[in-house]
């Protein structure tokens, strides 16, 4: 009787608590769009062309409201448009521009002045720009957004 009593009690735990060691965990939800406590935009967005979202307009991080990160642009048909990438707290853009045909258009560093009263964004440094073959055609130099300078090839 006691030897019975032993395998049920082996027989039991394995069965409650070994259904639980072996369970599979949850899947990992993916949290898009969310805002925090202050209304601001956080975390993974994706933006769509459309209601039924097929068609994505573009994707990136927020973070306190402001883009982080990387971030896509797409035109309607699907092909990439823009890159933009935020370094230095989002106050300088990498950004590069693609021909419809997905060859870089142009590309150089946006600068982000945020002022009490308003934002600022201008083109800075030397923007390099190409033909839709991938020939780079001319740089051009901007100071705050001013063309300063256009050097053909």
């Amino acid at each position: 009787m006691l030897m019975f009593r032993k395998i049920l009690v082996v027989f039991i735990s394995l069965t409650v608590f070994g259904t639980q060691a072996h369970s599979i965990p949850p899947k990992k939800k993916l949290f898009l769009n969310k805002y925090d406590k202050m209304g601001r935009r956080k975390g993974k967005w994706k933006v769509w062309h459309d209601d039924e979202k097929k068609k994505i307009s573009s994707k990136g991080h927020f973070k306190r409201g402001n883009e982080r990160r990387t971030w896509k642009y797409y035109a309607t048909d699907g092909t990439l448009r823009r890159i933009e990438k935020y370094k230095d707290e989002g106050r300088l853009i990498y950004t590069t521009i693609y021909h419809p045909n997905g060859k870089v258009q142009c590309s150089g560093v946006a600068k982000l002045l945020e002022r009490t009263s308003d934002i600022h964004y201008y083109w800075d440094g030397d923007w390099n720009y190409y033909s839709d073959s991938g020939k780079l055609i001319k740089t051009v130099t901007f100071k705050v957004g001013k063309e300063i300078r256009i050097k053909t090839y």
